[in-house]
């Protein structure tokens, strides 16, 4: 049983998504250590379980059960990004109607600092992207901050039409160049995913 306690360990902090937010170096290639050592010890347990016959059948299912979990990791993700979303959905419309208001304004590259009551939305950052044109009113709230120029969030559209290539142009200069991700989560909210 003692073999299943790392790959249990890092798919719990995986799912999670403990110290991988917020571009903290030192965490990826302790997951991907510990990663490789869980799938390893899972391995040897599933021999060991083999070789134990009839008493080492229930064994063989728990480390068959974790590796399955491990590829069901990208759907155990978006279901705990939903659920966020869910639970943060309040607060990110008070923000929406703070900058409607003109309370918070964008400053250098289309970013705004927002209050102290409204930094728990933000995980990595106490800014978020403000744009105002002609289809009205978009605002990202950064759920992430990436390796290699990678950004996630939650948008708010105001005319509820997915977001366009040409949005946001000052936060290309930060890195991002394209999106690589757009999935509708509300009527007028999108998770949306920045890269290189």
């Amino acid at each position: 049983m003692l073999l299943l306690i790392p790959s249990i360990l890092v798919l719990a902090a995986l799912s999670l998504d403990l110290g991988l937010a917020c571009e903290n170096l030192l965490v990826y290639p302790i997951y991907m250590v510990g990663g490789l050592f869980g799938l390893l010890a899972v391995i040897i347990g599933i021999g060991l379980g083999v070789r134990a016959g009839r008493k080492g059948l229930f064994f063989v299912v728990l480390c068959v059960a974790v590796i399955g979990a491990y590829a069901l990791l990208p759907n155990i993700l978006d279901w705990r990004q939903s659920l966020e979303f869910v639970w943060k959905r309040a607060g990110y419309m008070e923000v929406v109607d703070l900058v409607r208001e003109g309370n918070i304004k964008p400053g250098d590259k289309s970013l705004a600092e927002i209050d102290s009551d409204h930094r728990y939305l933000l995980p990595c950052t106490s800014q978020i992207a403000i744009e105002d044109n002609s289809r009205g009113l978009f605002v990202i709230f950064f759920t992430s901050n990436r390796m290699f120029g990678e950004f996630s969030g939650h948008m708010y559209v105001e005319d509820g039409q997915a977001p366009s290539v040409q949005q946001f142009r000052e936060l290309r200069a930060l890195g991002p160049e394209q999106w690589s991700h757009i999935k509708r989560v509300d009527a007028n909210w999108f998770y949306v995913i920045w890269s290189h």
